[in-house]
């Protein structure tokens, strides 16, 4: 049985690397304003979790609603919170979030300014972050 050793699945990249997943948050026609807060802009790659996935990452097997992170950029906003892979968004806000898609759409509805509060869940539990512009 040949055994490839290096190789990744898309949905899990590497920090700073584009996941080729389609659920990816954010504005998907590449039309963004610079006042438009995304899940890229925030150093998020967001997918919609799928059975394979949220066995993977060790949460509960009925875990069906939330947009699953499979992977955080370096020095991003997210990075700084404390995101990893693995963290399921359950609320951007006071929005419940079922898809990536929608956490898409609730982060665009935010502005970091003024900080965007996100609800997480992990297999440690489930915490609040606060995600930050940056102070320079």
């Amino acid at each position: 049985m040949p055994i490839k050793i290096g190789e990744q699945p898309e949905e899990l990249s590497l920090n700073g690397r584009r996941s080729g997943s389609t659920n990816e948050g954010g504005n998907n026609n590449g039309d963004t304003s610079a006042n438009e807060t995304t899940a890229k802009a925030l150093g998020l790659h967001l997918t919609t979790p799928n059975e394979d996935l949220v066995q993977r990452f060790g949460l509960d097997a009925d875990t069906t609603k939330g947009a699953l992170v499979t992977s955080v950029d370096r020095r991003s906003p997210a990075a700084r919170a404390g995101i990893q892979p693995g963290d399921l968004v359950t609320q951007v806000g006071d929005e419940d979030i079922e898809t990536a898609k929608q956490a898409g759409e609730a982060l665009a509805k935010q502005d970091l300014s003024k900080g965007i509060r996100i609800s997480i869940t992990n297999r440690q539990g489930s915490r609040f972050v606060l995600l930050k512009k940056d102070e320079k």
